[in-house]
């Protein structure tokens, strides 16, 4: 890109572009007009519109295996592409269909058990998987969760999740190495 800065009190001095430049930005057709700063990376974790979003619990809707609702998700990501981005998704929000059995109160930012752990990992693994299958020519970064210190966000225990994370890592690079 034409618009950089240059660090010159790094021992070597580096070109730093829009390219390093993020945010959390929902951009989506007739909602959020284009930002006027340049960027070049978009996360996302939880966009909604129009009754669909980007969490997990918004494309995973049904109990059955591979029934996901993917237009939430296509237009974020179609937007973003279009507009010459990078884009980085952040899993996160635990369909209810996957918790079973807890007495824990959900999340009241998002509503549900979307705070809590699955509780069995080939949910997450077969989402993870048709996921990175569908958009890997398109989001270049995977991160697994939000906030995880915050309640809202996370109710599991770190053990828990640090064995999501891996095998969510797991998962996206067997999809994509």
């Amino acid at each position: 890109h034409a618009e950089a800065a240059v660090v010159a009190r790094l021992a070597a001095p580096r070109r730093i572009t829009v390219d390093h430049i993020g945010g959390h930005y929902q951009r989506y057709p007739g909602t959020n007009p284009k930002l006027d700063i340049p960027y070049g990376v978009v996360r996302n974790h939880d966009w909604t519109n129009a009754g669909t979003n980007t969490r997990w619990d918004g494309i995973h809707t049904s109990t059955g295996p591979d029934v996901y609702a993917w237009t939430g998700m296509d237009n974020w990501v179609n937007t973003h592409v279009a507009d010459g981005k990078t884009l980085l998704h952040c899993l996160m929000g635990t369909p209810d269909h996957q918790v079973t059995g807890s007495a824990v109160i959900g999340s009241p930012a998002y509503g549900g058990q979307t705070n809590q752990p699955p509780s069995a990992w080939t949910g997450l693994e077969a989402f993870v998987t048709a996921m990175v299958n569908r958009y890997k020519d398109r989001v270049h970064y995977w991160e697994g969760w939000n906030e995880p210190n915050l309640p809202s966000f996370w109710t599991g225990t770190a053990a828990q999740l640090a064995e999501m994370q891996r095998r969510f890592y797991q998962a996206v690079k067997a999809a994509d190495p």
